[in-house]
């Protein structure tokens, strides 16, 4: 029986886990690429605000951003 619960947290942890892992790319006109952990945080509708994996904090103006993606 307590291996059968341990069996179970331990697979619900890795769900969400799992579920939490989403990485976002963000490219520009004029190709660059971007990779973030967290979703871009669009400000006023005139920037996109994020922070690139290794920990660079971006801001575009949101007419130089071509795509968003969700990966």
């Amino acid at each position: 029986m307590k291996r059968t619960l341990s069996l179970i947290t331990a697979g619900l942890t890795l769900v969400v886990l799992v579920g939490c892992s989403s990485t976002y790319t963000i490219r520009t006109k004029d190709g660059q690429e971007f990779q973030s952990l967290e979703k871009p945080d669009i400000t006023d509708d005139r920037y996109v605000k994020f922070e690139t994996k290794s920990g660079r904090k971006i801001l575009l103006k949101q007419d130089e951003v071509s795509s968003i993606s969700e990966d």
